[in-house]
């Protein structure tokens, strides 16, 4: 369903509002982390026609005859800017090198202007500043699939850290429910029944959430809805029993997927990626969670990650900043827009909510 909202939220006012302010200043510092950032400027709009993945909510509006809709992600223009960047004939093109890029924009989601803005953490019209990054592996090169989703996580915590954030109040949270969750429940994305994805995207990434900022009254309450929901599903016991265990524990047990070689071998992987940032970055906390969800669950591939932060002031904000592998909907749009060069890449990238950012800065 589109939303054409423009009229009625002056929607142009709060992105002018947005533009002019410290938190998206803020968000252009992030590509002074690596010297080799190229930055991508992108326009908060799109023709419709040019979006390049599927959303059941957009902000549109009409000009000059045309439809256009406004950003509701940066990974939007990490494909609409980033897959032509990519596509250039270069020497990169034949290395296993890392190329980072990315863009600092406004987005707006509708479905978040439905809700109560709460100052600082959510609106339906907020700043996003991505770090994209790219590299040319083979389909079985894991190592360098590691070191590839962990840079753009240590890269982000060094940002934060030169920020003014200690160590010790950064957590980043590792999954991969792509290939975990569907082997274990031996479906795909097609075929993920409703009170499944209800589950997963709705209750277990508040649970992490909640967990996080110690909101004791809500984390109870969605365990009793967890459960409830896992009571309705046509499970096995042993299915029943390892989803029970994500909600009461947030933590992998490697034992209870021995039996799910997908999932067991895609744990490993993120567990390595764990290991890598705990080696980089001493002091802060790194997990691998299964009950942290992306929002866009079906454009990610296999790695995904979120960024919490505790406040200099004390306050905990839950996903400062999340992202993941989004490789497979980088080529699909590569291949039908005629980008050859850009479709052989293995692509990661993380985005920072820069009020929350602004929030633990206690700004």
């Amino acid at each position: 369903m589109k939303l054409n909202i423009k009229e009625k939220l002056n929607i142009d006012s709060e992105v002018a509002r947005i533009n002019n302010s410290p938190a998206l200043a803020l968000g252009k510092t992030l590509f002074s982390v690596r010297q080799d950032i190229a930055e991508l400027s992108s326009d908060n709009v799109f023709p419709l026609d040019q979006m390049p993945y599927q959303s059941n909510s957009l902000a549109t509006f009409t000009a000059n005859g045309m439809e256009y809709a406004y950003v509701r992600s940066t990974l939007a223009t990490a494909l609409l800017t980033g897959i032509p960047y990519l596509n250039r004939e270069d020497e990169q093109n034949s290395s296993r090198d890392i190329i980072r890029f990315g863009s600092t924009v406004t987005c707006v989601r509708p479905e978040d202007l439905a809700k109560p803005a709460v100052p600082g953490i959510r609106n339906g019209v907020f700043a996003q500043s991505d770090l994209e990054l790219a590299s040319l592996l083979g389909p079985n090169d894991d190592e360098e699939y590691i070191n590839l989703n962990s840079q753009v996580l240590i890269d982000s915590v060094r940002w934060l850290v030169r920020l003014g954030l200690p160590p010790s109040n950064i957590q980043v949270r590792i999954n991969n429910f792509t290939e975990i969750l569907f082997n274990i429940l031996r479906c795909d994305k097609d075929s993920l029944d409703p009170k499944t994805q209800n589950l997963a995207w709705d209750i277990m990434n508040e649970l992490d959430r909640a967990s996080f900022e110690e909101n004791y009254d809500l984390l109870r309450d969605l365990r009793k809805q967890a459960e409830q929901i896992i009571s309705s599903l046509s499970l096995d016991s042993n299915q029943r029993n390892i989803l029970s265990s994500w909600v009461n524990e947030g933590n992998y047990e490697p034992s209870q997927l021995t039996q799910f070689p997908v999932a067991s071998n895609a744990l490993a992987i993120i567990k390595e990626i764990e290991k890598t940032i705990e080696r980089a970055l001493p002091g802060i906390s790194v997990k691998t969670s299964p009950r942290s969800y992306r929002i866009s669950p079906f454009a990610y591939s296999r790695a995904t990650s979120q960024i919490d932060a505790k406040g200099r002031r004390g306050r905990k904000v839950a996903e400062i900043a999340g992202g993941g592998d989004y490789t497979a909907t980088a080529r699909r749009f590569a291949n039908n827009n005629n980008f050859p060069n850009a479709g052989k890449y293995t692509l990661t990238g993380i985005a920072f909510g820069l009020m929350r950012v602004n929030t633990v800065l206690g700004k």
